[in-house]
């Protein structure tokens, strides 16, 4: 039986696994067997299933398993299939659906988001124009939240002054991971588009903060991620200087809110905007803010988030010409340990893929730059012309792992002088295609090496124009 289906499903409707129980009338322990295919789900568990989540048993793959004739699940909606059908092949109505799903919280139903956006990439991958489709619903979920402030021509913070409900914060839930999404594109006008609604929520936000007594917790926690992707994007298009105020706002809200997972998610993110604007005293403070809540918190915080915490601090020590060994080997213990990425929030800036980011760029700190290549070499493909992902990365952190190989091979006494003018060029034309500051300083920087390493080289001069700003 294929539980995983019931996991995707669950998550749909913003359910926990107790939550399940209580619909299916069973107990916790079977809803964990069920979703771990160790057990089949019979009977009344099964029509329940087909009502609640729109499963046969050919979906569960259980039909050989049942030896029962399958029939449909919940016939008497029959007329409603081609409805479902005609909805599911526009990807705006299928998020705006969860707007209409009980609010418990803004994990599982960002979760939920996050589940609609990989089936319907998996169900369209191959129809004409399907990424196009997704950056429209995308920006048309970003200002779903704003309508209300539109409609009465107000300004979002006068709108929430008044009394409100969950549906609010369903609204900003779903805004706020939509402009997560559109962070993660290599499209400028995404991040600008992202920008632009994070900015927007923050007030509106901050007013329930202030108003709401029931609200407070979630909205803060709302608040704190607002801030959170509007300070990786102001690092991007303004500077990282301007990031870190952002920062210690969102740790303020972050704390408040109680989300042990998300303030350390936001220190983390601090350490690294004092990592690229070179403020490392700041960021060795703040790294060691981060360790000391997983000493005192350690069996609530998720096994992921603190590998991340292990591996910026790997970071930090390397740069001061310390051993980071030990912090990765903890980081990769823990890593292990988890049996899945389900347990990332998904609100957080964070992927397995980034492990072995932080082990590299913890590994060219060192100087030891060939071993920092292969590592670079496990996310893009530096062997390839066209130098493709091979994990799943953002375009931001897919340009910030050529930059880094650059310096690696230029650094490196046997460098490959080809290998190291192929690596820039690719990272200057995409850092300009973004049109992030960020990446395009060290794009900047890199140029400056190479001209220094070989100051006649005519490709090298050749290339200056790569070196204009946009």
């Amino acid at each position: 039986m294929d539980g995983n289906k019931l996991v995707a499903a669950r998550k749909r409707l913003c359910w926990t696994q107790e939550q399940a129980a209580e619909e299916f009338q069973v107990g916790l322990t079977t809803i964990h067997r069920w979703e771990k295919g160790e057990v089949t789900p019979r009977g009344d568990s099964l029509r329940l299933i087909g009502e609640k989540y729109g499963l046969t048993p050919v979906d569960l793959g259980i039909a050989e398993e049942t030896g029962t004739r399958l029939t449909l699940a919940f016939p008497a909606e029959e007329h409603l299939r081609p409805l479902a059908a005609f909805a599911e092949e526009d990807l705006f109505t299928c998020l705006w659906s969860l707007t209409f799903q009980p609010y418990r919280g803004y994990q599982p139903l960002q979760e939920a988001m996050s589940l609609l956006l990989k089936d319907h990439e998996t169900m369209h991958i191959d129809q004409p124009n399907h990424h196009i489709k997704r950056r429209e619903a995308l920006q048309r979920l970003v200002r779903f939240p704003l309508l209300p402030a539109l409609l009465t021509m107000q300004s979002p913070a006068s709108v929430l002054e008044k009394p409100m409900n969950k549906e609010t914060l369903t609204h900003y839930a779903l805004g706020i991971a939509a402009c997560r999404e559109l962070v993660n594109s290599a499209d400028h006008d995404d991040l600008i588009t992202a920008f632009h609604g994070l900015s927007a929520y923050v007030p509106g936000l901050q007013a329930i903060v202030r108003n709401s007594a029931t609200h407070r917790q979630e909205a803060a926690g709302l608040t704190a991620q607002a801030l959170f992707w509007q300070a990786i994007l102001t690092g991007h298009l303004k500077n990282s200087y301007q990031a870190i105020p952002l920062l210690n706002e969102a740790a303020t809200y972050a704390q408040e809110s109680g989300d042990l997972s998300l303030l350390v998610g936001t220190l983390v993110e601090k350490v690294w905007t004092c990592y690229y604007s070179n403020q490392h005293q700041e960021g060795l403070r703040t790294i060691q803010q981060a360790i000391a809540l997983l000493r005192e918190h350690h069996d609530v915080i998720p096994s992921p988030v603190q590998s991340l915490v292990h591996t910026t601090f790997a970071i930090v020590q390397a740069k001061q010409g310390l051993d980071p060994a030990q912090s990765i080997h903890t980081a990769q213990k823990l890593f292990v340990n988890f049996p899945d990425s389900s347990e990332i929030p998904i609100y957080l800036d964070f992927s397995p893929p980034q492990l072995t980011f932080h082990a590299a760029i913890a590994t060219y700190h060192k100087r030891e730059y060939t071993s920092a290549t292969n590592l670079f070499n496990q996310l893009v493909d530096l062997e390839h012309p066209s130098l493709i992902n091979k994990q799943p990365l953002p375009e931001r952190r897919a340009i910030e792992v050529l930059n880094n190989a650059t310096f690696a091979e230029l650094k490196n006494p046997q460098r490959d002088k080809e290998k190291a003018l192929h690596l820039w060029t690719a990272a200057a034309q995409r850092s300009r295609e973004l049109q992030s500051e960020r990446r395009f300083s060290e794009v900047l920087a890199a140029y400056e090496f190479m001209e220094l390493l070989w100051p006649d080289d005519r490709r090298i001069k050749e290339l200056r124009d790569l070196t204009q700003h946009w």
